[in-house]
């Protein structure tokens, strides 16, 4: 793994300290481990460490979409919904490989079970590797993944204007020469070029090479780098994200061998013959292997999602009307008050929709309230501005918080400001209705 993330350089020149598990929970993790509460040979993984890597991995690619030139990446529902799957997915197995890992040094040489400080000595560099070193390379490499998928959706969208794109060199203040092969050439080629799914900035890990768009002229077919001397993609970066739409693919090393993982097999015969959207065919064969304890890491529970889902776009269709639709709200300010316009949107649409049929956000807000929002937005009072903590998926940059009472509690109505720039530089600002929480979540604008 190491040569894999690193090649030649030294570790520790590699990674910083940026990201990390609370210490804590990965005592917790140790102990049940040790305890045998979880069995990975049976499938098992710690909850609470599966919770913690999907929170990381979630907010990197959250920070990586909202540094992508791409501002309208929030409206490809679609794609975002298969790069969440798939976070969902390399977290899954992340975990179940750290844990085997742990759980294969519990016994000594000889068999005899090893005390607890024992197998936390033994076990040191499992540990540091996983939750310090490697967490860091992957933490970095995936916000980078994550601003180039986004960007390839860019790509694609303006390739009538922009058709070809460039190689540019890496940003890091100490380069590698990896891929100096590309960009000392200034290889340029069409955005449909299948040159682009064997090689593109961010094969690498760490890689921070870039795709600059271009309507300069192509490199000659004779003149594209060849040969020994052009680097092969690292594991786990081998599909182009902005097509694949996952983080890491399926080559990393957490997953098992596809020759003897059903899953991966089915997975990889959807994607080549473009069924992939029909994802419930896939797990649905999968079920032949319910003893594979593998199958069951993945959690494509499709049968419950199915229903879920279903409910969930009656009400989504419920509202669609709101889509075309305005409310005028107060909105105090330190020394005077106005009102701004709140609109809806089909994306922050599924979001309210979220919010009611669970009861993460609010204990008070229900599916039955849905059809009166537009009632609640015209009665509520302006709270408070916010900015959002971290970088926002749907590049939310700022928050409008108002306050109404609903079944005799309180609720707070989230609106979401948003700002898109055309072709031209342009820049407009909408307001949608994004979210009802019973707290308030960011923290108040400095």
């Amino acid at each position: 793994m190491n040569f894999n993330y690193y090649g030649t350089r030294d570790v520790t020149d590699a990674v910083g300290s940026s990201v990390s598990f609370d210490e804590g929970m990965l005592s917790e993790v140790l102990r049940e481990i040790y305890e045998e509460e979880v069995k990975p040979q049976n499938g098992d993984i710690p909850s609470e460490l599966y919770e913690a890597t999907r929170g990381i991995f979630e907010k990197a690619t959250a920070q990586g979409m909202a540094q992508s030139r791409n501002k309208r990446i929030a409206t490809e529902e679609d794609f975002l919904r298969r790069y969440t799957h798939s976070i969902d997915v390399f977290s899954a197995f992340r975990v179940h490989k750290y844990a085997s890992l742990m759980a294969d040094m519990l016994h000594d040489a000889d068999g005899n079970l090893r005390t607890f400080e024992e197998w936390r000595n033994a076990t040191a560099s499992i540990q540091s590797h996983f939750n310090r070193n490697w967490l860091e390379t992957e933490y970095n490499t995936a916000i980078l993944r994550a601003e180039q998928a986004a960007d390839w959706k860019m790509f694609e969208a303006d390739k009538d204007v922009m058709p070809n794109l460039k190689w540019m060199p890496t940003s890091s203040a100490t380069p590698r020469e990896e891929h100096a092969v590309f960009w000392r050439e200034e290889l340029t080629l069409p955005v449909d070029d299948p040159f682009w799914d064997a090689h593109r900035p961010g094969d690498l890990w760490n890689c921070k090479c870039y795709l600059q768009q271009t309507d300069a002229p192509a490199t000659a077919k004779g003149d594209i780098p060849k040969g020994k001397d052009v680097p092969k993609p690292a594991d786990g970066l081998k599909t182009n994200p902005g097509k694949a739409a996952e983080m890491f693919d399926r080559s990393h090393s957490y997953y098992p061998d596809p020759k003897v993982c059903l899953w991966l097999r089915l997975a990889k015969q959807a994607k080549e013959s473009g069924a992939e959207a029909k994802s419930s065919r896939v797990v649905d064969a999968v079920k032949c292997v319910q003893d594979c304890h593998l199958c069951k890491l993945v959690k494509c529970e499709v049968r419950k999602d199915n229903k879920r889902n279903s409910v969930m776009k009656k009400l989504e269709q419920s509202i669609k009307p709101l889509v075309d639709n305005k409310v005028k709200v107060k909105k105090a300010l330190e020394d005077s008050a106005h009102t701004i316009s709140v609109g809806f949107s089909k994306w922050a649409n599924k979001h309210l929709v979220a919010d009611a049929m669970q009861t993460k956000h609010s204990v008070v807000f229900k599916e039955s309230d849905l059809k009166n929002l537009k009632e609640l937005l015209a009665k509520s009072e302006y709270v408070k501005s916010a900015i959002p903590e971290e970088p926002h998926s749907h590049c939310i940059t700022k928050f409008y918080y108002f306050k109404v009472e609903l079944h005799g509690s309180v609720v707070y109505l989230n609106v979401g400001e948003v700002r898109d720039s055309d072709k031209r530089g342009k820049t407009t600002t909408h307001r949608y209705l994004y979210s009802v929480t019973d707290e308030l979540f960011h923290k108040e604008k400095a």
